[in-house]
């Protein structure tokens, strides 16, 4: 049995904060902690997390200027004292109460792998975000080669993320950092197991395609090909097209706006 630590970067997000903690907490799997770490919030989100501030589980962490989700989690991450995290939005939901342990039981059944990524249905409509008709370990290339699309659960083991993290001068990116983990482990799991329920509205979201959010898209992409140039140009030429692409594509739409 192992235990989870997980991980709750959140901004200005009093209002719906408590239901992400609520599905963790109903958890029928119990070897679990909680790492808030409030991002400089302006709204009430600390009069809200003063509530819940003397469970046991939880461990709040607050600090006064806003300095971005990947940098709250790397904070979280090295706070942690699970054998895994998990890295859950502020406004997000686990699926179920059994998610933590049909989680646990489908990573024991599989040799607890380094990085293990559960299918998301989407919090407004029900469709599934994520490919759920494949079961199994995938190896480096099909992964960087973008088999595998749509939006995960991440659960990876918190000795090999600390050994890379999130990139903090990006927002968003976290694709970036799977994948230097599946190429230095090459012990990717994808389960079937829908576990995490996606919320993909809001004006903070990628899919808000406002200025603010098509430079951190471009950007995001930029470091992609930064970080992966020689892969891109040995293994996978057309997502390198791609990638520039989308660089050329975002930055157009921006001074279009």
């Amino acid at each position: 049995m192992k235990t989870y630590s997980f991980i709750i970067p959140t901004y200005n997000r009093a209002h719906c904060i408590l239901n992400t903690i609520s599905s963790i907490l109903n958890q029928s799997y119990l070897e679990f902690e909680i790492i808030i770490v409030d991002d400089g919030s302006t709204d009430d989100t600390q009069i809200i997390l003063k509530t819940i501030a003397n469970n046991v589980k939880i461990k709040i962490f607050h600090y006064g200027n806003n300095r971005g989700a990947n940098f709250a989690k790397n904070f979280g991450a090295d706070k942690a004292i699970g054998d895994y995290l998990i890295f859950l939005d502020s406004d997000d939901i686990l699926s179920s109460n059994s998610s933590l342990i049909d989680i646990e039981n489908e990573l024991s059944e599989n040799g607890y792998p380094n990085l293990a990524m559960f299918p998301c249905k989407d919090l407004n409509n029900n469709s599934t975000v994520s490919k759920i008709n494949y079961k199994g370990f995938v190896d480096y290339k099909n992964y960087f080669t973008n088999k595998f699309k749509g939006e995960y659960l991440p659960i990876v083991n918190k000795d090999n993320f600390l050994q890379i993290k999130f990139f903090e001068d990006i927002i968003g990116g976290e694709g970036i950092t799977w994948c230097l983990l599946t190429k230095i482990n090459n012990n990717l799991y994808i389960s079937n197991i829908i576990a995490r329920i996606y919320n993909n509205t809001g004006l903070d979201r990628l899919s808000f395609l406002n200025k603010k959010n098509l430079l951190r898209i471009r950007n995001v992409f930029i470091k992609d090909l930064k970080v992966n140039y020689k892969d891109y140009l040995s293994i996978y030429k057309f997502g390198f097209i791609l990638v520039v692409l989308k660089i050329v594509y975002y930055q157009i739409i921006y001074f279009l706006k």
